[in-house]
């Protein structure tokens, strides 16, 4: 069997609280994750969002020059996903 790809939409909201970075991940129709450990180091940027069913994904990714964060995502130290987060525009 070929390698496939699926894509899915992942929302991550990020907020900002007493300088701590959190949030929610949230798959339509699967639920919603919070977004905790939230570390930047230069462009690396590392979290974790708890699963509905308890599991940790592990982000590990970087910032590019337009804004968005890609990387792997982790479970239980092994890659599972690709992942690429891109920033909202802003409306005026």
């Amino acid at each position: 069997m070929k390698d496939s790809s699926i894509v899915v939409p992942v929302m991550y909201t990020f907020t900002e609280s007493a300088g701590t970075i959190g949030g929610i991940a949230m798959v339509p129709g699967q639920g919603s994750g919070a977004i905790s450990n939230f570390v930047r180091a230069g462009a690396r940027v590392q979290f974790r969002v708890t699963a509905p069913e308890g599991k940790l994904l592990e982000h590990d990714g970087k910032v590019g020059s337009d804004g968005a964060i890609e990387g792997m995502v982790n479970l239980d130290k092994l890659p599972i996903a690709k992942f690429r987060i891109t920033p909202k525009l802003k409306t005026k």
